[in-house]
């Protein structure tokens, strides 16, 4: 009769939409997060690794 759950759980959608995913990698990664519950630091943080070394890669290949 009653969805008990869905009361008193926030919607996963509004978390979501606040990420900016730039890939599926980085989606992955946010999923992977929820699933396993890690810390938003460390998911955080190798987000912006990547992030970091992909525009280094693109940068190193304009040079040449």
């Amino acid at each position: 009769m009653f969805d008990w759950k869905n009361l008193w759980k926030p919607e996963k959608k509004s978390i979501e939409q606040k990420r900016n995913y730039n890939d599926k990698m980085e989606e992955a990664l946010w999923e992977i997060k929820d699933i396993y519950d890690l810390e938003t630091e460390e998911v955080d943080r190798v987000v912006l690794q990547k992030r970091s070394n992909i525009q280094k890669i693109k940068l190193r290949s304009k040079n040449k």
